[in-house]
């Protein structure tokens, strides 16, 4: 306490103001809010008492040797808001909107419940993709023509799900998805593809309120 006083910062003034040293025998101060509260609260913190952004938390970091920020958002929704339309095309393509961010060296489940259209010729093929080198586990639940209910167990090494015999004439139909996936070294997105099974002229659609739901696990 006397090596403080006699070598500490002057203008400790207020109550709820912190000392933290910044080199041997070096202090500063660190100002209290005007009301109290948490360390949250305090506005002049040092850059190492950093708080982050906005809906980033601390996490200690690969080395185990310090702390630091990462975005997490433990529940993610992604609702289509429009419709998006592919004709005369077998190349799967990105779907504009039906995407999530994934971090390196995480686990996430995701949910997804897919709203579409397509003649009975072109059919539909939908697979799921992830970053370089991330594992995907994923199935598909939907009806067939018959009205059977099918369920495909797919995992990142196969063939597209193609909704074979689902395309009745262009009419609404819907398939859920549910995966897990696991990331490796490679940050990158969990992306739905999808085109024609078959190559026609009439369109192909995935339909708005088409919806994707990951979590981190």
């Amino acid at each position: 306490r006397n090596t403080l006083l006699a070598t500490g910062v002057a203008t400790v003034t207020t109550a709820g103001d912190m000392v933290y040293a910044t080199a041997a025998n070096a202090f500063a101060r660190i100002a209290a809010p005007a009301a109290a509260g948490a360390l949250l609260r305090y506005t002049t913190l040092p850059a190492w008492l950093a708080l982050g952004t906005a809906l980033q938390v601390p996490r200690v970091n690969a080395g185990a040797t310090d702390l630091e920020y990462v975005t997490r958002s433990l529940l993610r929704t992604i609702r289509k808001t429009a419709d998006e339309t592919v004709n005369n095309s077998t190349t799967l393509q990105n779907d504009d909107a039906l995407l999530a961010a994934l971090t390196a060296n995480t686990n996430y489940i995701f949910l997804s419940y897919i709203r579409f259209e397509s003649g009975t010729t072109p059919d539909m093929k939908m697979p799921w993709t992830g970053p370089a080198g991330a594992t995907i586990l994923w199935g598909g639940l939907g009806y067939y023509v018959t009205g059977a209910l099918s369920f495909v167990s797919k995992d990142a090494s196969y063939d597209p799900f193609r909704l074979a015999g689902a395309g009745v004439g262009g009419s609404l139909q819907d398939v859920l998805f549910v995966g897990i996936v696991t990331v490796a070294g490679t940050a990158g997105n969990l992306q739905l593809q999808w085109a024609q099974d078959t190559l026609n002229a009439t369109d192909s659609k995935v339909l708005t309120n088409s919806w994707l739901t990951i979590a981190e696990i």
